[in-house]
């Protein structure tokens, strides 16, 4: 299972996050998320559920209370939302929660 590395109190933009030590791997998968969101708690079961068989995607949980220039630098406008990066690229977005088959659909396309 990939690590989760819940993002608080530091900063990170696409920059730093494409050459970050402490982001190894090639995709990254940000989880903008808050607490009190029961739509993102609710996703966050599903996308647990599909990290289980994902090695090659970093998993980073963002609370966009803790972390709100980091959801303006993403243009975060409602959550969850997911944004998939490569290589320091955004290469996908997805808005809402979503199921199981609905999330791993969105990784396999990007």
């Amino acid at each position: 299972m990939p690590q989760i590395i819940p993002v608080v109190n530091w900063r990170i933009d696409l920059r730093k996050l494409g050459g970050s030590k402490m982001l190894s791997s090639e995709y990254k998968l940000l989880d903008f998320q808050a607490d009190w969101c029961l739509p993102c708690q609710t996703m966050g079961k599903s996308l647990k559920e599909v990290m289980k068989n994902i090695n090659n995607i970093e998993l980073v949980k963002v609370d966009i209370d803790k972390e709100p220039d980091m959801a303006r630098t993403y243009q975060i406008r409602s959550i969850p939302t997911l944004v998939l990066i490569k290589e320091g690229n955004i290469i996908g977005k997805m808005v809402g929660a979503k199921s199981v088959n609905e999330i791993k659909a969105f990784l396999q396309t990007a």
